[in-house]
């Protein structure tokens, strides 16, 4: 009986102690709550905001945007105008990093957890290395689809040419506003505008080009700053043989001077 106490007191003292010993999953339930939300490439909009052009840009990130779902070991990584692929990611046992990979197990990129609002990611298909700052919540519109709440479109805006501008082209000049949810007030024509900046829409023209509509219709027209003026060209077609249309500009339609 007393060797069996013996065992007893034993065991429950090895359970008592394997169980106090420290583990890396708080640790990790820990970050992965940090990274919880959307992370937009700043190094892009830093680049796009002194060019004051999207399509002049020599390098471009694999992501404009990731979001980070609670409680989930995948991600949704905007990599298109329209396009959000879903990539699932493990930590790496050395380091606060995520390995990255697509839903068929393929490496897609490295993410180093630098702090709380950075991340920098690298791939094997680029020398480059991109950082991602997080958006605040209060700064993520509502999205259309819940699921996908896209930040960058509206950082784009205002990086460019979102504000109160005067359309001095008109006959009797008037002011307009380009809201930085892509809304547009007081336009007797156009009630919303999205900048083309990346995926299927680029392949219309190599100049910048935005879509401008209102309920009954929409089309693409480009766009070009200059100093405090932003002009709206109308687009001409050219046809090349056995090759896909391209536009290039023809007449602007709106010259408008940001206030």
């Amino acid at each position: 009986m007393i060797v069996n106490k013996i065992w007893l007191l034993i065991c429950c003292c090895t359970l008592l102690l394997a169980g106090c010993k420290p583990s890396s999953r708080p640790v990790r339930q820990v970050v992965g709550k940090n990274i919880e939300g959307s992370w937009v490439c700043s190094d892009v909009l830093e680049q796009i905001a002194q060019a004051k052009s999207i399509r002049r840009l020599k390098d471009y990130p694999p992501y404009t945007e990731l979001l980070f779902r609670q409680d989930s070991c995948t991600l949704l990584a905007l990599n298109g105008q329209v396009d959000m692929i879903t990539l699932s990611y493990t930590y790496l046992p050395v380091g606060d990093a995520l390995q990255v990979s697509d839903l068929d197990g393929n490496e897609e990129a490295i993410i180093k957890i630098v702090g709380d609002s950075l991340l920098v990611l690298s791939n094997g298909f680029s020398p480059e290395t991109w950082r991602y700052v997080k958006v605040p919540p209060e700064r993520v519109p509502p999205a259309e689809d819940a699921e996908a709440p896209e930040a960058f479109p509206t950082l784009l805006n205002q990086a460019l040419i979102s504000g109160t501008y005067t359309v001095t082209s008109a006959a009797e000049p008037y002011r307009i506003v380009l809201r930085s949810n892509g809304y547009v007030a007081h336009s007797p024509d156009f009630t919303r505008y999205a900048l083309c900046y990346n995926g299927s829409c680029n392949t219309y023209s190599t100049e910048d080009l935005i879509y401008l509509s209102n309920d009954q219709h929409g089309d693409f027209y480009g766009w070009r700053i200059q100093d405090n003026t932003l002009t709206i060209y109308s687009l001409l077609p050219v046809s090349m043989p056995d090759e896909m249309t391209e536009y290039t500009f023809d007449k602007p339609i709106l010259v408008m001077e940001k206030s």
